[in-house]
């Protein structure tokens, strides 16, 4: 494990945190990471960490480190897990984005699924921007125009 890796463990077992918005910046920032084709082993560990102790509160670190591995060796839950790591890295970026001052609010039903309920509440400027009466509105992109113009 990289000494990221473990640092994000020693914050998880030592904090409540289950959604992204409990998680303090500095691992926010590790979590997002540079490479945006592939998950980063940060992402991986902090999602399938936080997914195990939110299906299993009070889990110790070994039994959870054990049903990861139970999940990596299985193709089907293997593949459920990626689903929900992919779910928990747009729920980072979201709230990234809230924290940055580009969303005032965010509410996202469960961080962990891809189907989920997401909603987002842009500051006053933003709605501003999309009023149809602040611009010229063009028929031909549908009922709503969500343009910057």
């Amino acid at each position: 494990m990289t000494d990221a890796e473990l640092r994000i463990i020693e914050f998880l077992m030592t904090s409540e945190a289950t959604r992204p918005a409990d998680l303090p910046d500095w691992l926010l920032v590790l979590l997002e990471g540079d490479r945006l084709e592939e998950l980063s082993h940060e992402l991986i560990t902090a999602a399938s960490l936080m997914y195990v102790r939110r299906e299993r509160p009070g889990i110790s670190l070994d039994t959870a480190l054990a049903l990861i591995a139970e999940y990596a060796a299985d193709p089907a839950r293997l593949e459920d897990l990626s689903g929900r790591i992919m779910a928990f890295r747009l729920a980072c970026c979201f709230e990234r984005l809230k924290r940055s001052g580009r969303f005032e609010d965010v509410f996202i039903d469960d961080p962990f699924d891809l189907e989920g309920t997401v909603s987002v509440k842009l500051p006053e400027a933003e709605w501003r921007s999309v009023n149809r009466a602040s611009t010229p509105w063009d028929n031909s992109h549908g009922p709503h125009d969500f343009s910057r113009n």
